[in-house]
């Protein structure tokens, strides 16, 4: 309905500008040259072709239809055997004038690059396909079957052109200048891109909810209709964006005055609150106006992109049933800049309980947050939040779009300047955090992180027994410095250590092995076999007694003391599989502090040889985080998680097999989490030594391939660490 009373419109006044000029939208469209963009980023324009007798093509179809236009831009095959065939020929050139616009358009820019060479290149080539099949039908007036098939021979493009299509649209709107094609030119290429675009949504509507309290007039920035995208990718295509301004009491006579121009705009809805109900009260009065079926929140001095809402609407389109999305952010100055971009991770729960990394822009159902009966105002400050952990309760049904569509705005007394300004929020977002764990019925401790402002998750448990299993080969000083520390620094005593022997032959070992037999809760596994760290594990696994599994480097030592109960305590989560914490080297620099995808090869460390002190992108250096993966040079999971995703890959015989583990956990449906707020000391590579020979070299590379051929894919992308950020 939204799509048709649009249409109507945009058909008045089409049809108005027809009159004035007494040219018709067909013949228009003749008159556009065709795009030729050789190899080479030039282009070529000619004329379109005349048909058989050198005449104009026949005009027997009715005048021009908006609605003819508003045919779905990818479609399947039945639909196109039921499509009307004069219905079929005005699609063709609808698409084919839509693609030929806008590939003049990219050339037409100021920013002659390779980039925008190869965008007007896929352009053209999709408008050549389409304005071919229409000429040839205009030829004769009629529609053959194998016009048909050629359209169905164009949808790959057209897919290709769909994900082209942010990139094109930012290029238009950000970097060029139109240097041809006049005013009149570029209001039919805006007209041709809505109705194209109309018919790309579904019907979803957004509900923008904004809390305003004697703010400065940032807030009236984004509800400006000077620029035209503006409109183009928010009310007019989204099917309404209902903006609810909730002033919360007394104001400005200025605010009241902006407030009042948006009123009689029948997509923004206002309420006056006799009384200042500060940000809860407020937001829940926005919901009740509110009759979109999801709700997108924004601060009353933030920004929110342009592009926003249309991915948003895209995600939903591709999954009906996702209840709670939320994207990238990053942070603008009073100025306009930006700076500080935050690309989060998908859906992190551990990174979730330490801080509220969603924050901007978060849409929600509107149901749910019904459910849980909206914000409360005693969370006032981290309402957001509380928000939050309350809704992923009751839903799985959670999407990450990585893309910046949200600029939070810094100003000397916000949030986005320091958590300090508002500590009381800082305090409220601790007490959501408690409350959470007490409806789960889950015992843990809340503390405050001394590094960053951020909160720690202590869980509590019932100190059950941990086998730690250390496989050596000889260099007993280096083992007795990690048993020493176990034994002498270590707070948690319910252990036992399993020493995997793998084909020692120095003397000083079996010495050091006859003085640990006086140790009731240290064993001593014999394998005479080649090394395979991964078999040494899973053999040691069998005889462990313990519930809880740490693997642990010969060549690490306790830095600590508390690192057991952490890990434990992690461990015994049902949603976690693999524990693991921040690495350092002698000199106190970082060694692991997770593991990423792709980074590097296969996968990669990465902060390496930051400092211990610094705390990371958005605090990842000093707070528990979920990662793909973390090292098997301490690694910790319950006994029945390790037999229930196979334990290691044998094949993998010295590299990568941490990296196999912990991505069969993400595959059973577990998470990974390193605490960086535990350390140990690692030295690396000490016992073994490095892969610095052919031979090494070359195995290493067998067990690469390995595992990319086992895993493929799913290793091109990490799902918890932007590439934007290596």
């Amino acid at each position: 309905e939204l799509a048709h009373t649009y249409a109507d419109e945009m058909q008045e006044e089409l049809q108005s500008e027809s009159d004035e000029q007494s040219i018709t939208e067909d013949t228009a469209a003749e008159q556009i040259p065709m795009l030729e963009v050789t190899e080479t980023g030039e282009v070529d324009v000619t004329e379109p072709p005349e048909n058989a007798e050198g005449e104009s093509p026949p005009q027997d179809t009715e005048p021009s239809d908006v609605r003819k236009h508003l045919i779905t831009f990818r479609v399947n095959d039945a639909e196109l055997e039921a499509i009307n065939k004069r219905y079929a020929e005005t699609s063709f050139r609808s698409r084919g004038d839509f693609c030929r616009y806008s590939a003049l358009t990219v050339m037409n820019v100021e920013e002659d690059t390779e980039d925008i060479k190869q965008i007007a290149r896929y352009i053209s080539s999709i408008s050549n396909s389409f304005n071919q099949v229409a000429h040839r039908v205009n030829k004769g007036g009629k529609l053959y079957d194998e016009d048909i098939a050629d359209m169905i021979d164009t949808q790959n493009k057209i897919d290709l052109l769909l994900k082209y299509l942010d990139t094109l649209f930012e290029v238009i709107e950000f970097k060029v200048q139109i240097k041809k094609a006049d005013k009149s030119e570029w209001k039919e290429l805006l007209e041709l891109q809505k109705k194209v675009f109309m018919s790309l949504y579904k019907k979803y509507e957004d509900n923008e909810t904004t809390p305003i309290f004697e703010s400065e007039e940032h807030f009236k920035e984004r509800f400006d209709s000077g620029d035209y995208y503006k409109i183009l990718y928010g009310e007019k295509l989204i099917g309404g964006v209902n903006v609810k301004l909730i002033e919360p009491g007394k104001m400005k006579l200025r605010i009241i005055n902006i407030l009042q121009e948006y009123e009689n705009k029948k997509k923004i809805k206002i309420k006056y609150r006799s009384n200042n109900g500060m940000i809860s009260v407020c937001s829940n009065d926005g919901l009740k106006l509110a009759k979109g079926e999801f709700i997108v929140l924004l601060d009353n001095d933030d920004m929110l992109d342009k592009n926003s809402l249309y991915y948003v609407v895209e995600a939903l389109n591709n999954n009906l049933k996702l209840d709670f999305i939320y994207t990238d952010e990053d942070k603008m100055d009073i100025n306009g800049n930006f700076f500080e971009p935050h690309f989060k991770p998908d859906f992190s729960p551990d990174t979730f309980y330490a801080m509220n990394y969603i924050c901007h822009m978060a849409c929600i159902r509107k149901s749910l947050i019904d459910k849980v009966s909206g914000f409360r105002k005693e969370y006032d400050g981290a309402q957001d939040y509380d928000l939050f952990l309350r809704i992923l309760d009751i839903t799985n049904n959670i999407y990450h779009i990585p893309r910046i569509l949200y600029h939070w705005r810094e100003i000397p007394t916000s949030t986005s300047f320091a958590l300090g300004n508002k500590s009381y929020a800082y305090l409220a977002g601790k007490k959501a955090l408690i409350d959470e764990f007490k409806r789960k019925k889950i015992e843990v401790e809340i503390l405050d992180n001394k590094t960053s402002s951020t909160y720690l998750v202590k869980y509590k448990h019932d100190n059950p027994l941990v086998s730690i299993i250390i496989p050596m080969k000889d260099k007993v000083n280096i083992t007795r410095t990690c048993i020493d520390s176990l034994l002498n620094k270590n707070t948690y005593q319910n252990f036992e250590i399993i020493i995997v022997d793998n084909n020692s032959c120095e003397e000083e070992t079996f010495l050091y092995f006859e003085e640990l037999k006086k140790y009731k809760n240290i064993k001593i596994l014999e394998v005479k076999e080649e090394f395979n760290y991964s078999r040494l594990n899973n053999l040691a696994v069998k005889k462990a007694r313990g519930e809880y599994i740490l693997l642990l480097n010969n060549d690490t030592e306790v830095k600590s003391p508390d690192f057991l109960d952490w890990m434990v305590g992690y461990a015994s989560q049902d949603h976690i599989a693999c524990v693991g914490l921040k690495l350092l080297y002698k000199d106190l620099k970082v060694q692991h502090a997770g593991v990423v995808l792709s980074y590097g090869g296969v996968a990669g460390h990465v902060f390496v040889t930051s400092s211990n002190k610094d705390i990371g992108i958005f605090n990842r250096l000093s707070m528990p985080y979920d990662y793909s993966a973390v090292t098997a040079a301490c690694l910790m999971i319950k006994k029945e998680k390790y037999l229930e995703i196979g334990g290691f890959d044998e094949k993998l015989k010295v590299a990568l097999n941490d990296v196999d583990l912990n991505l069969k956990a993400l595959d059973k449906g577990y998470y990974n989490v390193c605490l960086n707020n535990i350390e140990m000391f690692h030295y690396e590579s000490k016992s073994r030594g490095y892969e610095d020979t052919k031979e090494k070299a070359e195995r290493f590379k067998t067990e690469q391939d390995y595992m990319l051929k086992k895993w493929g894919k799913k290793l091109e992308k990490d799902k918890f660490f932007s590439s934007n950020y290596f």
